[in-house]
């Protein structure tokens, strides 16, 4: 949650207090006669101001919570790739932990894997992050071939993952957890980031 959005909620949710004090005060004053209905009205036309405001406040908060989770994209990590010979040569920068890998893979694309944790709606919307790894990478084959391809580990086996996949659904405040990956081909650099649903590669724009 960004901090003008944070900003927005807060302002709103005192808003809604303000008003709904003033609104029970008057009522009070008015039950027990300390201050005529006539003398009133100012403070009653004061709420409703005051609570529209506050209305529109939490209006603009959800709309702009919702977009932004929408729209959510988190940068993790870029991507140089090069076809030399039968292999594709890959130095990986791991924004996310600090660390460059650089390996060899063999087929005609290149794959990223993972895996991802995906909170409940309510979690979601205010503002809690999908958790995800990257687990390895892999070379792949356009056409079946008689051939394996390799694979480097950039995360080895973990049981807390193991046990997620097979029982995140279980557990609450939990949506769903599942294995992710994406591909494509060694022609250029590449950012890759994550959201909600999987990784996303964005070849580099060349200036």
């Amino acid at each position: 949650m960004d901090r003008f959005t944070l900003i927005v909620g807060l302002i709103g949710f005192i808003l809604i207090i303000i008003s709904l004090y003033l609104l029970i005060s008057t009522i009070i004053r008015v039950i027990k006669k300390k201050e005529p209905f006539r003398n009133s009205l100012s403070a009653f036309i004061s709420f409703v101001i005051i609570f529209l405001i506050s209305v529109i406040l939490l209006l603009l908060f959800s709309f702009l919570q919702t977009f932004s989770k929408f729209s959510y994209e988190d940068k993790i990590g870029e991507l140089s790739t090069e076809k030399v010979d039968s292999e594709i040569h890959l130095v990986f920068n791991d924004i996310k932990n600090g660390k460059n890998y650089e390996f060899n893979l063999n087929g005609d694309q290149w794959e990223i894997q993972g895996e991802i944790l995906i909170f409940d709606k309510t979690l979601r919307w205010l503002g809690a992050e999908s958790y995800f790894r990257v687990s390895r990478f892999v070379g792949r084959f356009e056409e079946p071939k008689e051939e394996f391809t390799n694979i480097y580990e950039i995360n080895k086996k973990s049981d807390f993952w193991e046990f997620i996949l097979k029982n995140g659904e279980k557990l609450p405040f939990i949506d769903t957890a599942y294995g992710i990956g994406a591909y494509q081909y060694p022609d250029g650099d590449f950012e890759i980031y994550v959201n909600d649903t999987g990784f996303i590669l964005r070849k580099k724009k060349i200036k």
